[in-house]
């Protein structure tokens, strides 16, 4: 009796080890999954997020970037960082995507809150077509808000930049849409 419970303390412990190994592998992030091959290996040229549920992707390794990248000296030693990204589909259905970081200083670890639109502001603007015939309708961020984005990376040697971003934007008719997982993963121009 004594030998058969070694043996079942042995199995118990090993079902405990294996578990554990497939719980660490269980719990990768989104960020985890995304594929890394790319042409330029200290950038992965991606800039994607969810939105209600839905994701929009740009990255050089699906061949579909699609947008610019800025960072320029502005006034008073600051700077005005700039992404836009765009999406289209079938049916003239499309989107843009745009953040702009007005009178910063990029640095790693560093977190911006986005506000409403304007000049020496943080914010995050959305264009979307629906149908061919009608004008495409604005998203923006607005102050006292959730939204922000923080830097994970930051590069001038080689003019990279990665971060991270989410926020809720509003049209003029006051519907909101969430914008969650953003993950931006790019070279800038000067």
């Amino acid at each position: 009796m004594k030998h058969s419970g070694t043996h079942n303390d042995l199995l118990r412990s090993f079902t405990a080890i294996v578990l554990v190994m497939f719980s660490f592998n269980c719990t990768k992030t989104i960020h985890d999954r995304r594929p890394t091959g790319t042409l330029t290996p200290e950038s992965r040229e991606y800039f994607g997020f969810v939105l209600n549920g839905r994701h929009f992707i740009s990255e050089e390794s699906t061949g579909n970037v699609s947008g610019d990248c800025f960072y320029t000296a502005t006034y008073d030693s600051a700077s005005t960082f700039r992404i836009t990204s765009s999406h289209s589909a079938d049916n003239c259905t499309g989107s843009t995507i745009e953040i702009i970081l007005d009178s910063v200083q990029l640095k790693e670890g560093n977190s911006y809150e986005f506000g409403a639109p304007g000049p020496k502001k943080n914010y995050l603007t959305c264009f979307f077509t629906n149908e061919c015939s009608k004008p495409a309708i604005l998203y923006a961020t607005k102050d006292n808000s959730f939204g922000f984005v923080k830097i994970k990376k930051y590069r001038p040697d080689i003019k990279v930049i990665g971060a991270v971003f989410s926020c809720i934007v509003v049209n003029s008719a006051g519907k909101t849409l969430q914008i969650a997982d953003g993950y931006i993963d790019r070279h800038y121009s000067e």
